[in-house]
């Protein structure tokens, strides 16, 4: 009898095991990851006005790529109203929790002073840190506006309205 309960056991503890850890496979059914999922959805499917409200509902939960990802819809106006400084504000939320597509989405707003102060300076210590995560459109935005160590800003004259689209990005 002994005998058999030592082999009782560990498949005992091995079912529970493999319970649990498939317990974490499955889709959260509410909170902030499944608010994420539910945005992804609805901004796939094109209603960008649903996809604003569970971004939003998920970035109030903490969610950085959410928050993000509100501010990329702000910066756009999809689904919301096109507002540069509300996007830099929730790249910024994103950014302090160290999400580096934030990072580098607030650093870019920072360079060209749009809805936000211009500061260069600032914006070459965002890329930085984006670029030090393995953030490679980071290291592509240092070099484009020549924000590299002991460098100072070159393209400080463009205009805020030309396509930024290589800088700031989704997902």
């Amino acid at each position: 009898m002994n005998g058999g309960m030592k082999c009782l056991l560990p498949s005992t503890l091995c079912v529970l095991a493999l319970a649990s850890s498939c317990a974490s496979l499955r889709p959260p059914t509410s909170g902030p990851d499944q608010d994420f999922l539910q945005a992804l959805e609805a901004e796939e499917r094109g209603d960008c006005t649903m996809a604003a409200e569970f971004y939003h509902r998920a970035a109030q939960g903490g969610h950085a790529p959410a928050m993000n990802n509100l501010g990329l819809l702000h910066f756009e106006g999809r689904g919301v109203q096109k507002s540069y400084s509300e996007a830099a504000c929730w790249y910024g939320e994103s950014a302090q929790l160290g999400f580096a597509k934030a990072q580098a989405n607030l650093a870019v707003m920072k360079y060209f002073g749009l809805g936000t102060p211009c500061d260069a300076q600032e914006a070459r210590v965002l890329l930085m840190l984006a670029h030090s995560q393995g953030h490679e459109q980071a290291s592509y935005s240092m070099a484009m506006f020549n924000l590299g160590p002991d460098s100072t800003p070159l393209m400080a004259s463009q205009s805020a309205e030309q396509p930024m689209r290589i800088t700031i990005l989704n997902d």
